[in-house]
């Protein structure tokens, strides 16, 4: 089994938004067979397949009681282990912002580590253990000073968002704004089989609507896209990415809890925090990687 290197997960099981209609307290989202298997099953194992031991399914009080009777009963999650804690906030409900999630006294008591945050509908063929590998490349130890002297020693997270221009691509299909800078090269060439030429600095992200709102008047005639100056003197070369979508899975440093609860004003992980965080997190990496579906 591979090593998780301490890391914790955090699988969020609410409600959503795409099958919330179909979300009850007796069969919650993350309870929702696919395949004959409840739906969070896929998202356990795909941590598991990864060595991960320490993980939580953060979900409102609502539904925690059917969540627990399911890893009671249901013979795909009872096979599982060591199995995953079910892990209800007081104040956690169904229109509780992603962001606030992470600043709830129930969650700093929970994660003492680096750790992974991902929803409960996310069906992926990309390893769980080829990110975390990558991730860990990436970070303050001492091969990666050896190969970056002077570089600062804030460690920093991974996300991955994946290109829905493919023959299955549906249409409509919700995209984000994404602007990307490479990384610098290193001396040896990466393995066969690496991630790291899919690896880039994340500079800004926010999603297309958000982007019509800044780049159209109330008319909806354009308007320029400011970019600040700083940003070009850091990142000369960029590449700005209208067709790949945030699969909100995510690798983040311990200390980004505590930024979290310093910015009350962050709602939802995607759109506040990594936006808000991205000109001091330098590392944060955007993977143009493909998951097999995100439901």
């Amino acid at each position: 089994m591979p090593r998780s290197m301490g890391l914790q997960a955090l699988i969020l099981c609410g409600p959503g938004t795409n099958l919330e209609a179909l979300s009850t307290p007796d069969e919650p989202k993350a309870l929702l067979p696919i395949a004959n298997r409840p739906m969070v099953w896929y998202a356990v194992d795909w941590c598991h397949r990864a060595g991960l031991s320490d993980i939580h399914l953060v979900t409102p009080p609502t539904y925690s009681k059917a969540i627990e009777n399911a890893l009671a009963q249901n013979p795909h999650l009872t096979s599982l282990s060591p199995k995953p804690t079910v892990l209800a906030p007081e104040d956690l409900d169904d229109s509780t912002p992603t962001g606030t999630i992470l600043t709830l006294p129930e969650i700093d008591a929970a994660v003492s580590s680096d750790f992974l945050i991902l929803p409960c509908d996310l069906i992926c063929e990309l390893p769980a253990e080829s990110l975390i590998e990558s991730w860990l490349l990436q970070q303050d130890d001492d091969f990666t000073k050896y190969l970056n002297p002077g570089k600062d020693s804030s460690k920093g997270g991974l996300g991955v968002w994946y290109d829905t221009t493919t023959e299955e691509t549906i249409k409509k299909t919700e995209t984000d704004f994404i602007v990307t800078a490479p990384l610098p090269k290193t001396p040896v060439p990466s393995p066969p089989g690496s991630l790291r030429p899919h690896l880039s600095h994340l500079v800004n992200t926010m999603t297309t609507d958000t982007l019509k709102d800044k780049t159209e008047d109330r008319l909806g005639e354009p308007k320029p896209l400011p970019i600040r100056a700083s940003l070009i003197d850091k990142h000369p070369r960029t590449r700005m990415l209208t067709a790949h979508r945030d699969a909100h899975i995510y690798i983040f440093p311990h200390w980004l809890l505590a930024y979290a609860r310093s910015n009350p004003n962050l709602e939802t992980i995607a759109e506040d925090l990594v936006a808000c965080i991205y000109p001091p997190l330098r590392t944060i990496r955007a993977g143009t990687l493909t998951p097999k579906s995100h439901l």
